[in-house]
């Protein structure tokens, strides 16, 4: 059996060695002859065959008909279809890129298909996959005739959007995949024999770890071959943020919030605005993101069409749509210069075809999809909403609200809305308009590829200086939670607010009450009944977290030898509206006696410095330190503080009466209210057990502080408990 030639055997006298040797094997793998490529000096390419004839190879064509290239893997695979490429280097990679099939060629190239043994390819079903030019086109023609009565059937792949001389091989320098071979099969043209339904099935041999990972650029909004349509109306930015879209594939930074998975080169096209103007867009997203414009360097390009439109689709004069001669030059482009993104803007003014026409949109649309997949690029197309009337965001999410004929909206793999904030929505949400008015929405409105998302992305427009004068708008993310969290504080201020007259009332009303220095709690309720004239329901909500007789039961509590610091405890959450972890941990380095202040550096909501009122510095004052402990509230345990305190506030509450307040509660009492706002000194000093309210008044001054006084008259958690809300201590902003 003969042996394949090397490259030093294939020594040509005038070209030298090959730069390619090709195998022809018959049905066994015999070696039946060489195709060798030799590269000239002058760039060109010259062929020569050899076979073997009386022991030797020679450089010779063979005698008879020639021999096709592949028939070891046609006898190796007896029930595949086949793929005929022109030459045997874009056989090999289409065999690479589908191995599914049988991929074969001839030699001699297109002059030569009447010279080839086509006989093997009997009963099979064939594919030509030719080259894009006119010698590819008379290649195929050629094997049809070859193929009539052999083969089963014959398909001829359309090519005729491809650039010329385009083959496989050029498909797999593109990074084509089966998934893209198999469209291309599929809209192959049948000539001959019969015409098979074409079907995958699945055996043994398929691994789902081998299916490609969709080949998203930016997930959510740009895929590799696919369309997507922002639709919006006039006025709300949309150039602007396809700009900012192309700018953040471009350069892989996350300007828009979304996940972006490659860098991608982008071609952007603008039709109705002119170079200008999409210099300045450019510029000021730039300035806003810090990007410096080397960066967008052989990344971004962009065209204007303003005047004379970039086109992708026309009428011809029988009124068909026809390809416009504008996609030769803009898929050149994009293979030129690696362009993975392309963005159309708007839609309407790159064809004239009606626009509310389906059926020809459709076509129109056909044609972007060839230009996709021509190029493997993503398609943004940007395009007008319908009128919408004065609802500025009737139309968000909704992706059958494009302008036109629908089967736009069938064609796109990906689709989402813009929309700015309407004057309903933002008094809705607690919005001022001059904010609301610079709010853009993005909703997603369709999504073949991945889950829609379930809430917008919000964007605010800031006015951003390029550097020439002028100004121009560019959209940022916005956090519409923290605005709705901002909102709702302010909401809880202004029930604080209307609360906080009656909580002084309330206060006002039982200090009135209290009229000697020890008064039974009924006694005090059936009086504030009395003096007010409310129902035993109302009285028993003013009264449900007002511990009176709390001083009976604290200064009971110590003549039985309950532990003071326990005692101590609950009068500073009851004086300050602190947590009870803040109050048991409290450090004596954390209080400041000088300023009446506790310094709190690591509270549930951070750093926090507490102003203390005259009633809680003179408990302060009244306890003893222990050496070698750091807690104003030490434990048993030698450098601990306290622990235990539940069970000896179960006790001290049921000396009071107050059998449903729990210990929490207390942070949340009218008597902080009353204590820390200089409500009532002699209501405090009952609070504390103090017999002589002369002790309380020492300290008294305190409250002259303006910081001070504003932080005694903290009630906001208190009037969120009126409502029957527990809520979080609202903090007033502190003067200097």
């Amino acid at each position: 059996m003969a042996q394949p030639l090397s490259a030093r055997d294939c020594h040509h006298h005038s070209l030298g060695e090959p730069s390619q040797i090709w195998v022809y094997r018959d049905e066994r793998g015999d070696v039946l002859q060489h195709i060798a490529r030799y590269d000239t000096a002058d760039g060109e390419k010259e062929f020569r065959p050899w076979t073997y004839h009386d022991g030797e190879w020679i450089q010779k064509g063979p005698t008879g008909p020639r021999p096709l290239f592949g028939l070891d893997k046609l006898a190796n695979m007896p029930e595949s279809s086949v793929i005929v490429c022109e030459g045997e280097k874009a056989a090999d990679a289409a065999q690479r890129l589908y191995p599914y099939a049988v991929t074969i060629s001839w030699s001699g190239g297109s002059s030569s298909v009447a010279k080839s043994d086509w006989t093997p390819l009997r009963g099979r079903e064939v594919t030509i996959w030719p080259d894009a030019d006119a010698a590819g086109a008379k290649a195929s023609r050629s094997i049809v005739d070859s193929l009539r009565g052999v083969a089963m059937s014959v398909h001829v792949a359309n090519v005729s959007d491809k650039p010329d001389k385009w083959d496989a091989a050029d498909a797999e320098e593109l990074g084509w995949t089966p998934l893209e071979v198999d469209e291309l099969l599929a809209s192959a043209e049948f000539f001959s024999g019969e015409r098979p339904l074409r079907a995958r099935t699945y055996d043994a041999n398929f691994n789902s770890a081998d299916i490609p990972v969709r080949p998203w650029i930016i997930h959510g909004m740009l895929m590799r071959r696919y369309l997507t349509a922002v639709f919006a109306p006039a006025g709300v930015g949309k150039s602007v943020f396809s700009l900012a879209i192309a700018i953040m594939a471009a350069t892989e930074r996350k300007l828009l919030g979304r996940e972006q998975h490659e860098q991608a080169s982008v071609l952007y096209i603008n039709n109705e605005d002119d170079q200008d103007e999409i210099d300045r867009r450019v510029a000021g997203i730039c300035r806003q993101h810090g990007i410096p414009h080397e960066e967008l360097n052989g990344r971004l390009y962009t065209a204007s069409g303003y005047g004379d439109p970039l086109t992708i689709a026309k009428l011809d004069a029988d009124g068909t749509v026809v390809q416009h001669p504008d996609v030769e030059r803009i898929m050149n482009f994009c293979r030129k210069h690696d362009i993975g993104v392309i963005v159309l803007d708007p839609f309407v003014s790159t064809h004239d075809i009606p626009e509310n026409n389906n059926s020809e949109i459709e076509k129109v649309a056909t044609t972007y999809r060839t230009i996709a997949k021509a190029t493997n690029a993503a398609i943004l197309l940007v395009h007008h909403t319908r009128k919408i009337g004065s609802d500025t965001e009737a139309h968000a999410g909704d992706a059958e609200a494009g302008r036109g004929a629908s089967s736009l909206i069938g064609a796109v793999r990906i689709a989402f809305t813009l929309a700015r904030m309407s004057k309903a929505a933002a008094d809705k949400r607690g919005i001022d308009w001059e904010l609301g008015n610079q709010l853009i929405r993005m909703d997603d409105g369709k999504m073949n590829f991945a889950r829609m998302k379930d809430e917008a992305d919000w964007y605010k427009m800031v006015s951003v200086d390029i550097g020439n004068g002028e100004k121009v708008g560019v959209p940022v993310p916005f956090d519409m939670a923290e605005i709705s969290r901002l909102a709702d504080q302010v909401k809880a201020e202004e029930r604080a607010s209307q609360n906080q007259i009656r909580i002084s009332e309330i206060v006002a009303d039982v200090a009135k009450c209290m009229t000697e220095d020890k008064q039974p709690q009924p006694e005090v309720i059936g009086a504030y009944k009395e003096l007010t004239g409310k129902g035993k329901t109302a009285v028993n909500d003013a009264f449900m977290m007002l511990p009176v007789g709390m001083g009976d039961a604290f200064a009971g509590a110590k003549n039985d030898g309950e532990n003071i610091f326990a005692i101590a405890a609950i009068q500073l959450l009851i004086l300050t509206g602190c947590r009870k972890a803040e109050v048991l941990t409290l450090r004596w380095d954390y209080v400041d006696i000088e300023r009446a202040f506790f310094v709190l550096p690591d509270s549930k909501t951070g750093h926090k410095v507490v102003p203390l009122g005259a009633p809680v510095m003179e408990l302060l004052a009244s306890l003893p330190r222990i050496a070698g402990n750091p807690y104003v509230l030490p434990g048993k345990k030698e450098g601990h503080h306290f622990v235990g305190l539940r069970r000896v506030w179960l006790r001290i509450r049921d000396r009071a009466g107050l059998n449903n307040v729990r210990l929490h509660d207390l942070r949340h009492s009218f008597a902080s209210v009353g204590a820390s706002a200089g409500m009532g000194l002699q209501m405090v000093g009952k609070l504390l057990g103090h017999k002589d309210p002369k002790t309380t008044q020492r300290y008294a001054h305190i409250a002259d502080d303006p910081a001070h006084a504003a932080a005694n008259s903290i009630s906001g958690s208190i009037a969120k408990a009126l409502d029957g809300n527990k809520g979080e201590l609202i903090e007033l902003s502190k003067r200097n």
